[in-house]
């Protein structure tokens, strides 16, 4: 492959690469790089490529294990795992914009659930592309999502009552 194919290839891939990068990592500047370093190892695998039949696809799960490794390396884990053990209903909220009480509670969610729910609704990805991106079976998919439906359903009619 040379480099005029690769560019016609992936380049129109880079807004959604750059959105989903940045849901992972949740920082700007970080996401960019990843989505960089992505292209780098796409290129050099590029002779290995014409084998494969949905090219975003791969480039997703790409990226989805740079981002993966990024957050092992710097130890990542451990603020996933504190900002899932918070509770997700404030008492007294004092929002008032219903949409921004959603995002807040969609903010909230476990990274799997935050990752699939945003992947589904608003880049409006395939199951089969979230479910290779996320490395999970088509059941396990539609847990997280139902769970993750529920619980903003949960939180928003709750809010709604007080």
């Amino acid at each position: 492959m040379n480099a005029q194919r690769f560019k016609e290839i992936f380049i129109p891939y880079h807004q959604k690469l750059y959105r989903i990068a940045y849901r992972i990592i949740e920082d700007t500047y970080l996401a960019e790089d990843l989505v960089q370093d992505t292209y780098v190892k796409l290129w050099s695998q590029r002779d290995k490529l014409k084998s494969i039949q949905n090219m975003e696809a791969y480039a997703v799960i790409v990226l989805r294990n740079s981002c993966m490794d990024y957050i092992k390396q710097n130890k990542k884990e451990e603020k996933i795992k504190q900002m899932t053990e918070k509770p997700i209903f404030v008492e007294n909220a004092d929002w008032t914009d219903e949409a921004e009480f959603i995002k807040k509670i969609i903010d909230a969610l476990p990274q799997q659930q935050k990752t699939a729910f945003w992947m589904k609704h608003w880049e409006e990805y395939p199951n089969e592309v979230i479910e290779e991106t996320l490395g999970i079976s088509a059941v396990n998919l539609r847990v997280i999502l139902s769970r993750a439906r529920k619980t903003i359903k949960d939180q928003f009619l709750q809010w709604k009552r007080i």
